[in-house]
């Protein structure tokens, strides 16, 4: 274990949201830098995502003073209307309890990571108090913008952090020469049951592999909004759907679906918080996405 930064960061997210990949990645590479990494128990998260209400506020700004965090990082990758009005509450409580350490307070440096929409919307609003992540960041850029000197990052990162410079150029490139926008899907119809409920990822693949093989093309997708309603971005997903079938390059639809869908489903949410994703919650309404022209399913 290398000798930290002496910092202690402190991560946090809503528990609304259940995306944990990204705060046990960033925990890691903070750990492996010899630095001192606290996360938020489930009361602290779910005080987050109610931080609107001020005793809610409160009980975050507690965590932040008992644990003596220099370092705060939230993430929250969902609706980002839901993510300007969360930070701004945590900003201004922040600000008034004189936290920052522009105030004199215990905080350094203030992080945001979350879908790009709401770190733009969070760049303009606080102009420069909050650092963002958008999620293309390498191990080593992610390290450097939270304020982790580049020599205590370890060697092995380094050497990755050049691999994956040489990929987004790569990529880069790829966009620039604009060569995909000619692409012609392959015609996958060689088979009886294409595109319909009989159809499979196993009938697919043996269908594409000649005249040579191509692999299947996966999308994972789906809109929601805090301000429309549940019928509304239900609806909307249906067009995605259709819109993505009727263009033929798609084999594949995952639907990114709310997390009360996956927990709650075909219950009456009440007043329950979505957290973002397509708010399916009746077989009907999954019957409605399927019925559509196109190959995709």
């Amino acid at each position: 274990m290398r000798e930290g930064t002496g910092m202690i960061y402190g991560l946090i997210k809503p528990s609304v949201d259940a995306h944990t990949l990204g705060i046990h990645a960033v925990s890691e590479l903070l750990r492996q830098c010899g630095c001192q990494v606290v996360h938020a128990g489930d009361d602290v998260s779910d005080a987050l995502g109610l931080c609107e209400h001020e005793n809610k506020r409160q009980q975050v700004l507690d965590w932040i003073r008992e644990n003596k965090i220099n370092r705060l990082g939230i993430s929250y990758r969902l609706d980002e209307e839901d993510a300007l009005h969360l930070t701004g509450y945590l900003v201004e409580a922040l600000k008034r309890e004189r936290l920052f350490g522009f105030q004199g307070g215990l905080l350094d440096l203030l992080f945001f990571a979350g879908l790009p929409v709401a770190c733009e919307a969070i760049e303009k609003t606080h102009r420069g108090l909050v650092v963002t992540f958008k999620g293309g960041e390498s191990p080593r850029e992610t390290l450097v913008k939270m304020g982790v000197p580049p020599d205590l990052i370890p060697m092995e990162l380094q050497d990755s952090n050049r691999y994956d410079q040489a990929r987004l150029e790569f990529g880069k490139m790829l966009i620039d020469a604009q060569s995909y926008t000619g692409y012609q899907a392959q015609d996958r119809s060689r088979y009886p049951e294409y595109g319909s409920r009989e159809d499979t990822v196993v009938k697919r693949l043996d269908a594409n592999r000649s005249p040579r093989f191509e692999p299947l093309i996966r999308a994972h997708v789906g809109p929601y909004s805090s301000s429309a309603s549940r019928q509304e971005s239900v609806a909307e997903f249906v067009q995605w759907a259709k819109n993505l079938a009727q263009g033929a390059c798609l084999d594949i639809l995952s639907i990114g679906s709310s997390q009360l869908t996956q927990s709650n489903f075909g219950e009456d949410w009440e007043d329950k918080p979505n957290g973002g994703g397509v708010p399916v919650n009746s077989p009907d309404e999954y019957r409605r996405i399927m019925r559509r022209p196109g190959p995709c399913w």
